[in-house]
């Protein structure tokens, strides 16, 4: 459990879903899901061992585990060991102990394809919403119910910070969904191991989707997605208003705080320092503007979601 974008910043939560290939040979763990990652230990969460006659046939077996492992909703290092296993000269040749340190921004997790992952999103909380009320009237389904006319559903999401509108008609099975003014045609198919197999233009991909607070998790042979919900066409300014706050990410200790209220900071200006799982972060300033508050001094703890600094214009 541990972020790569952030120097590999070891991350703490609660582990609700951990899913590993069926055909892996080896894996290690005492985690399971339901289980929490927390600040005072190491946050290892499993060791993945394949084999295989060589190097490069041992490197295809990893990769097609890494591919078919899901865990969440936490961020983890598994994006990017799924890149590693793709990238040409780690997988060619022998490579040294600084091989990721010099190629870490090559070492991009695989993205899922935008439609596909918007299409996806879009067919499985059709279904959510329609299984939510079985046999109840039509006037209470969630479902679009129409008179006369094909159900049909509007939903808002967000995918890489851009707004995308769904409309959704029909019902289970076969729909058309309406995506930015484009209309596609798919069948879905929901089963019990929160896989979606969606056949799309004569192509058919296994999604596994789970579900946490308002964002949606999606893997498909490796690939990932996080869709974001945003109820039925009410675009949400609450990311804004966090550029002015700034959150523990973790709970620890303050040991240096750079600031004061009053003082006026620039974009990416360190303004204090936490230490958490044996290491210090530090946390710097979202954007230009003068400090309004700071809530935790040298040597206080703070807890995971607590308000650290306040900005203002």
């Amino acid at each position: 459990a541990e972020n790569p974008a952030k120097r590999f910043m070891p991350q703490s939560g609660r582990v609700d879903w951990i899913e590993y290939a069926p055909h892996s040979t080896r894996v290690d763990t005492g985690v399971a899901a339901g289980n929490e990652i927390t600040p005072f230990y190491d946050p290892m969460i499993s060791k993945i061992i394949e084999y295989g006659e060589d190097r490069t046939a041992a490197l295809k077996r990893l990769k097609r585990t890494l591919d078919h492992t899901h865990v969440g909703p936490l961020t983890t290092n598994i994006g990017m060991l799924r890149a590693l296993c793709r990238h040409a000269r780690w997988c060619e040749r022998p490579v040294d102990t600084e091989f990721l340190e010099r190629s870490i921004d090559e070492l991009e997790p695989p993205r899922m394809d935008a439609s596909t992952a918007l299409l996806a999103a879009a067919f499985w909380l059709a279904d959510t919403r329609r299984n939510r009320h079985p046999g109840a009237s039509p006037w209470a389904l969630l479902n679009g119910f129409r008179l006369n006319a094909d159900p049909r559903q509007q939903i808002l999401l967000e995918l890489d910070g851009e707004q995308h509108l769904a409309i959704i008609e029909g019902t289970a099975g076969q729909r058309r969904i309406i995506l930015d003014d484009v209309s596609l045609t798919a069948d879905g198919h929901r089963s019990a191991d929160h896989t979606l197999s969606l056949n799309r233009a004569g192509l058919t991909h296994l999604v596994k989707v789970r579900e946490a607070g308002d964002r949606l998790y999606l893997l498909a042979d490796g690939e990932e997605a996080v869709v974001t919900v945003l109820e039925r066409a009410r675009r949400s300014a609450a990311g804004d208003a966090l550029e002015d706050r700034l959150i523990a990410p973790m709970p620890g200790k303050i040991v240096s705080v750079m600031v004061k209220a009053g003082d006026a900071v620039r974009k990416g200006q360190a303004l204090l320092v936490l230490e958490a799982m044996k290491m210090e972060h530090t946390i710097n300033a979202p954007q230009n503007g003068t400090v309004l508050d700071v809530r935790f001094g040298p040597g206080e703890q703070v807890t995971d979601g607590d308000l650290l600094i306040e900005l203002g214009e």
